[in-house]
């Protein structure tokens, strides 16, 4: 598969087509639609119809957010597999009842290509329901679009508030960003830390500032390494942490992030009195090893919930 390449998604079921262009996206709903409403014998339940989500995603192990955006579409296709399944047999709406289908566009973790999805999708009325891709960076290209539009979203990997605020057709699913950092970083300046530092990946900076300031922490490093970066490019960030020595090291990111940051400390030899991550996949376990000790994740999970 290649850029612009997307997944349909049935029970039990998978079609790859080839898109190139975002030309030939403009008329893909149609298409869709045809697929699906013939495509029930695919199943053992009587569909009147299909009922189809749409939504970029990282599809490739090359793409930055690939490592947490393959997860997010693993959790969506175990759902339409249950919804699918006989055992449900979709959904009923006025009487009818419904298959459930999967449109997954490879976004190539590009802002500029989750934009000129959203608005293909929304450029036909044939797209009613969709999705959102894995972070907020990528979100926030298309939930403006998507509200404008009227078309219902549901942003399952997206936290930042601007990605919401303002746009009544948008949702979510988890809790605001500061809420991943906020129990840790509160803890610790209970705990007696004076001095906090963040570097994030392209994007927010996992609301650090802010929660510096509210937790009464010096912030001594707020750093944007870019999109990606491998530990060689965080290196000279990590040895600016080394002089500095904040009792609060955050390491805010995704993907292969956090794993590229650990390797990076060890090299410099950068041991803080506490380490935070924002967001890592299974992989960091093998990157970390016994180095787990004074390490801590963030979690969405707070007592509101």
């Amino acid at each position: 598969m290649g850029p612009g390449d997307y997944i349909l998604l049935l029970t039990n079921m998978s079609v790859q087509v080839n898109v190139r262009g975002t030309d030939d996206l403009a008329g893909l709903s149609s298409h869709l639609v045809q697929i699906n409403t013939t495509s029930s014998s695919t199943s053992s339940c009587n569909f009147d119809g299909m009922i189809v989500f749409s939504q970029p995603l990282s599809l490739h192990e090359d793409d930055g957010k690939y490592p947490v955006a393959h997860l997010q579409q693993v959790a969506y296709e175990m759902t339409i597999d249950r919804i699918n399944s006989p055992y449900r047999c979709g959904v009923v709406v006025d009487g009818k009842r419904y298959g459930v289908a999967l449109a997954t566009y490879g976004d190539n973790s590009s802002e500029e290509m989750v934009e000129s999805i959203a608005q293909s999708l929304t450029s036909t009325n044939n797209t009613g329901f969709l999705l959102g891709p894995y972070s907020s960076g990528l979100t926030k290209m298309m939930s403006p679009l998507v509200n404008d539009a009227k078309r219902l979203f549901v942003s399952a990997g997206s936290t930042q508030t601007p990605v919401f605020e303002g746009n009544e057709y948008v949702f979510g699913t988890l809790g605001p960003s500061q809420e991943k950092l906020e129990a840790a970083i509160e803890a610790l300046a209970g705990l007696g830390a004076k001095t906090i530092a963040v570097v994030h990946e392209d994007g927010s900076p996992c609301y650090v500032p802010y929660l510096a300031e509210v937790n009464g922490l010096e912030l001594v490093m707020d750093a944007n390494a870019g999109a990606s970066p491998s530990s060689d490019d965080l290196d000279p960030y990590v040895k600016n942490l080394t002089t500095l020595a904040p009792d609060i090291s955050v390491a805010c990111g995704y993907g292969s992030y956090c794993g590229n940051w650990v390797k990076s400390m060890r090299r410099q030899n950068f041991s803080p009195k506490a380490q935070l991550f924002a967001t890592c996949t299974d992989q960091v376990k093998d990157d970390v090893g016994s180095d787990v000790a004074y390490m801590m994740a963030g979690t969405d999970w707070v007592s509101v919930f």
